[in-house]
């Protein structure tokens, strides 16, 4: 069909791939490698004259700049890249590749699409802000007022490019040795690594803008006021639900095993809740050969979750035998074993496991922000997940409300 086209005389050709009813091969998630898909685009070159035009999930000006002197392809096509960073080409052009922000593929902008549009809503992006509010420019209004930002994840580092934008003098605090929070959790389960972007792309940015950052330092009452500030915001984030009581030297939340704090291999391992970070890090779990049992109080797996994340994940886990039970709630963890309810009649159930982990969510951490919320020193804000856990597009957006409502 595209030698028949190319002989009949168009001027080009636009190669994609799949359609609704393969919908991951044509909008990928995060897991998909970046140019999965150019050998379907170089198939279609080699049997035309005309030039050839493709996406092929192109994430970065080396990826695309290889690509055409590969032969791949004639032009490059920019999809999802152009709404999390409309100014991918320009940053390109005036040699500042490293400020662009790089699509993570986490399919935000096409979920609140679906949803929104019921509302009388656009999309939104998790790593742009501004996707839908394209005309909002920032009151420039800073003038070196002082700004302390207390944690490095997705809301902190977006606060902090706000308001260095705005004209701020700003500081970050972060406890860890890096900058990312939840999303240095988020990168660890196989094909992941795309979550580490966000941090990074906005730490590219910051860096530009003069935003101090000072790494592995914990934030105190007594510390903040050393740097006398005007503006104190608060982005510690969450910390994982670890109920009692448990047999702790068997049982772990999440965070210990995307930490790598607790490594489990060739095991029989519970992991409790099916939620998207329940199902991920079940992923990471096979991957080191363990033997997994998914243990979900709803009559269904991972409730809520955008259905393409699970068509991404479940045939992987169902490849690795992975035990789905949905509809059982855990009442105790044993020795060797964990004891469940079945929702349906009240049944009480064992299952022979040698470790349990649990993925009961996340709660806030608001340990500094209630020390000093109520400060005559300087203004208090709290943002992100330390003020309710949520996604990365719930972290940037709460941090974008405050920065352009700060006077």
């Amino acid at each position: 069909m595209a030698k028949m086209l190319s002989d009949k005389g168009i001027d080009a050709i636009d190669v994609s791939s799949a359609a609704y009813d393969t919908f991951n091969y044509w909008l990928e998630p995060t897991t998909f490698d970046c140019g999965w898909r150019k050998y379907l685009a170089a198939e279609v070159k080699k049997v035309v004259d005309i030039p050839v035009i493709a996406a092929n999930l192109i994430r970065s000006p080396k990826q695309a700049e290889l690509q055409l002197e590969e032969g791949v392809q004639d032009f490059i096509s920019l999809g999802r890249p152009l709404i999390a960073d409309p100014q991918w080409a320009n940053k390109v052009q005036s040699g500042n590749e490293d400020l662009v922000k790089r699509c993570v593929c986490c399919l935000y902008c096409f979920e609140s699409m679906m949803e929104n549009a019921y509302k009388y809503d656009n999309g939104h992006c998790s790593v742009n802000p501004f996707v839908g509010r394209e005309g909002t420019s920032l009151n420039k209004n800073g003038n070196g007022r002082k700004a302390l930002i207390i944690g490095a994840g997705a809301a902190g580092l977006t606060a902090a490019e706000l308001l260095a934008r705005r004209g701020f003098d700003v500081t970050v605090l972060e406890k860890e040795k890096e900058v990312g929070g939840q999303l240095n959790l988020a990168k660890k389960p196989p094909h992941k690594e795309k979550m580490n972007w966000v941090c990074t792309d906005l730490l590219s940015n910051i860096n530009k803008l003069g935003v101090k950052l000072e790494l592995g330092v914990t934030a105190t009452k007594e510390l903040i006021d050393t740097y006398n500030p005007e503006i104190v915001i608060n982005a510690t984030g969450g910390n994982a639900i670890f109920p009692k009581p448990y047999i702790e030297d068997n049982s772990c939340t999440v965070t210990e095993i995307l930490n790598g704090t607790v490594k489990l291999e060739n095991k029989k391992v519970a992991v409790i809740g099916s939620g998207m970070t329940g199902l991920e890090t079940s992923e990471l779990l096979v991957s080191q050969g363990n033997k997994v049992t998914i243990i979900e109080m709803s009559d269904k797996i991972a409730p809520g979750a955008w259905f393409q994340h699970l068509d991404d994940a479940l045939p992987k886990l169902n490849a690795a035998g992975t035990v789905f039970m949905p509809g059982h709630k855990l009442l105790s963890v044993n020795e060797d074993s964990v004891t469940l309810e079945r929702m349906s009649d009240g049944a009480n159930i064992n299952v022979d496991v040698d470790f349990v982990v649990l993925s009961l969510g996340v709660r806030p951490d608001t340990v500094l922000y209630d020390e000093i919320k109520n400060s005559s020193k300087y203004k208090v804000y709290n943002i992100g997940d330390s003020v309710k856990i949520g996604r990365i597009a719930n972290a940037t957006e709460s941090a974008y409300q405050l920065a352009i409502s700060i006077d």
